[in-house]
């Protein structure tokens, strides 16, 4: 995939950071720095799922804890089947 068939975007925070243990952790299934209770751990599991599925990939990067952590999407951009345009309603 070269840089003009996909949208790249980062996501960047100034909030708690990750742990450089857990990076590498973040999207499996089930993981989860809260509470087991309240949470099950899918939502980045999910988005990292489904990313792959299209072709595409997330990742995160934090230099620990307090210091923020940086997501980098990458999403594959594909023209529909037989149209060469796309518009929304």
């Amino acid at each position: 995939m070269d840089d003009q068939s996909a949208l790249r975007f980062t996501i960047t925070d100034q909030a708690g950071g990750v742990a450089p243990e857990n990076l590498s952790k973040l999207f499996r299934k089930g993981y989860s720095t809260k509470s087991q209770a309240t949470n099950s751990g899918l939502g980045l599991h999910w988005c990292a799922n489904t990313l792959n599925a299209l072709g595409g990939s997330i990742s995160a990067h934090s230099e620990g804890l307090g210091r923020g952590t940086c997501f980098v999407v990458v999403v594959p951009l594909r023209a529909a089947a037989g149209r060469s345009e796309v518009r929304a309603a």
